[in-house]
């Protein structure tokens, strides 16, 4: 995302396995059951820079790599920034 807001998400089930989401979201995390050939929908608050990581705890489907991640683009805000001088920009 090119800045902090609000993501609506769709996920999609496929095939013959049970999986979940467990999703970001500011205030508390999303959880959705997705039975085989089913559909979820999610609307995720996240409110600042950085990688929001999610995946399906159930099962070992972590192990089999259903993760992702949300990349939130943007500047840390002045309170979490290092205290060292500027850096050179790309």
């Amino acid at each position: 995302l090119p800045h902090e807001g609000t993501l609506e998400l769709e996920l999609v089930n496929d095939d013959l396995n049970t999986h979940c989401a467990l999703l970001p979201s500011n205030g508390d995390n999303q959880f959705i059951w997705l039975v085989n050939h089913s559909r979820g929908t999610a609307s995720l608050n996240l409110d600042g820079p950085g990688y929001y990581w999610y995946g399906s705890p159930t099962g070992n489907d972590e192990g089999r790599g259903l993760i992702g991640a949300i990349v939130v683009m943007g500047e840390a805000p002045p309170e979490a920034r290092l205290d060292r001088p500027p850096q050179p920009r790309p």
